[in-house]
């Protein structure tokens, strides 16, 4: 794999390049780097600049609490380690984007701007990055019904040209997936995890082989499943799509729930819901905050697109035909926790970072890769429990109880694939 020198530099500031590096220095998060990166643009300093000479130099005039001349020395100087990284990925197939890449998908930055990846980690068909698609998004426990409605919107995309985006979890992401494959049409699947093992995965590779899938996902390799990356791949689903449908959602809890409300107040692209006779949906509860209600009889995807925005203008991030396939079905990638245990996994997660030291939000909302308003209510729920401390002047935020304490590894959680019973 041949990457370019700008590119060589972002990846060495922004990207782990092992499992653990306990003794290495932290990688910039995407609010450190969106710092550097635009004030070296605005000095028409490119990321391969630091390559010559010393950074100390560059950086003179930067001032910033946590991104050192220092740490940005010792991420460069892990050249070697970089080299066997890329080694490795290309065996496994796996390519690597950076915002400076042509290929980089432009959708992403003018929609989810600041809080997209330097960045993204893919494998299979490359160009799907750039075509139209559809997500069709919806419960892992959803109705046979509702499964069959996924299905038929994925055939449908398909036959109209369109791609489906999908998280990949069993239930309405897999069937939606399947209807697509079914009618030879395209699949981009966002991951929650790193690539490294669902690259290798027998279950995609005729899919992969044949142009007709691409795997994603915002973060390195083997990165096992993470709770800011699950919430996190809510924005890369809905910036990669023309449109959004959500088949079938439950009020005011599980991810389905929450990037749909994200969505919405963002308005990335328009959020259609289906109807449904269901007293426990909450598809009325998003067509009352924003959403609208998905055409009977749905016909059309065209329909479901708003008048073009290429003329608006987004964050400035720019550093410096498909085969047949017979019967083929993606299963499911369902993590062994389901949406209601994501709390718990912040709390571990939070024990790593912020036992020994308080952090403010914004830097526990960067480091899990959480949105602000996600962050916000786990805090204070975390607070009124008292197993989170909130400091004051300035508002910090440390974890206090001893309920992780024994389980040091709490973060190398596994991901069980399951095979779905829908579509």
């Amino acid at each position: 794999m041949s990457l370019s020198s700008r590119a060589q530099a972002t990846v060495l500031l922004t990207v782990p390049l092992a499992k653990s590096e306990p003794n290495g220095p932290r990688v910039l998060s995407i609010g450190e780097w969106n710092r550097l990166a635009s004030w070296m643009k605005h000095r028409s300093i490119n990321p391969e600049n630091l390559f010559r000479g010393a950074p100390k130099d560059l950086l003179t005039e930067f001032r910033d609490e946590t991104v050192t001349p220092d740490r940005v020395q010792r991420l460069l100087d892990r050249g070697f380690a970089l080299g066997l990284a890329l080694e490795k990925w290309q065996r496994m197939g796996i390519w690597v984007l950076t915002r400076a890449d042509p290929d980089y998908p432009n959708k992403l930055k003018e929609r989810i701007g600041a809080q997209t990846a330097p960045v993204l980690f893919g494998c299979g068909n490359k160009s799907l990055l750039n075509t139209p698609g559809i997500a069709v998004i919806g419960s892992r426990e959803a109705s046979p019904e509702d499964c069959e409605k996924a299905f038929q919107y994925g055939k449908l995309a398909a036959d109209q040209g369109y791609s489906i985006i999908s998280g990949g979890a069993r239930g309405i992401d897999t069937c939606a997936a399947n209807g697509a494959l079914d009618e030879e049409g395209t699949v981009i699947v966002v991951l929650p995890n790193g690539l490294s093992k669902s690259s290798t995965s027998t279950k995609y590779r005729d899919c992969l082989m044949s142009k007709n899938l691409l795997l994603l996902s915002p973060t390195h390799p083997e990165s096992p499943f993470n709770v800011g990356f699950a919430m996190a791949r809510n924005r890369y689903i809905y910036g990669l799509s023309s449109s959004a449908i959500v088949v079938c959602s439950t009020r005011n809890s599980g991810g389905t729930w929450a990037g749909a409300l994200e969505n919405i107040q963002n308005k990335w692209v328009p959020t259609w819901v289906c109807k449904t006779d269901s007293e426990l949906s909450g598809n009325e509860s998003l067509v009352n905050r924003g959403a609208r209600w998905l055409p009977e009889p749905f016909t059309s995807i065209n329909g479901l697109l708003e008048p073009n925005k290429e003329d608006e203008v987004g964050l400035d991030l720019a550093e410096s035909e498909p085969d047949h396939i017979d019967g083929t079905r993606l299963e499911s990638i369902n993590p062994t926790l389901n949406e209601g245990n994501l709390y718990q996994v912040f709390l571990e997660e939070l024990a790593r970072i912020a036992s020994s030291k308080p952090l403010s939000r914004e830097d526990i909302a960067s480091n899990l890769l959480l949105t602000r308003s996600q962050t916000d209510t786990w805090l204070k729920q975390g607070v009124d429990s008292g197993q989170i401390q909130k400091l004051t002047r300035p508002i910090r935020y440390l974890f206090v109880s001893d309920l992780f304490s024994h389980k040091p590894n709490a973060r190398n959680l596994t991901v069980d694939c399951k095979k779905s019973t829908s579509g």
